[in-house]
């Protein structure tokens, strides 16, 4: 037989069991929206990293991206003033007041139009407008 006090003590238990703390019911609407979120995050951050994989032709370490950009950067100025005349004109290169044939720097200026100056660094043909 059983006890009263074992009775007792298995009625408590099963109370116990049967009062459980109900789960409180998901926002389907805030999951949604954190979703939504964080797939945005990850399309922008996926967008930038292949943007910069492929516009800098194998430009792999951020060093040598840093690099290019900056040497973009600093030439932007390169080109100050351009002074037409058809029989001697000159530009304003670093500063510099050049003629066609002059060099400074890196650069041999090859021609000066009246809103570009072509440049030839090692071989390579630089056109820049005056910024």
């Amino acid at each position: 037989m059983v006890s009263a006090a074992e009775l007792a003590d298995n009625e408590v238990t099963r109370r116990k069991i049967e009062v459980s703390i109900p789960k409180k019911p998901k926002n389907k609407a805030k999951t949604a929206a954190q979703f939504f979120v964080l797939l945005v995050a990850n399309i922008i951050v996926l967008t930038l990293v292949y943007n910069i994989w492929t516009s800098k032709k194998g430009c792999l370490l951020l060093e040598h991206c840093y690099a290019r950009w900056e040497h973009l950067i600093s030439n932007k100025g390169m080109v100050t003033g351009i002074i037409y005349n058809a029989e001697n004109p000159s530009a304003i290169v670093y500063g510099q007041v050049v003629h066609e044939g002059d060099i400074v720097g890196d650069y041999k200026v090859v021609r000066i139009y009246p809103k570009k100056v072509e440049l030839n660094k090692k071989g390579k043909l630089i056109v820049k407008e005056v910024h």
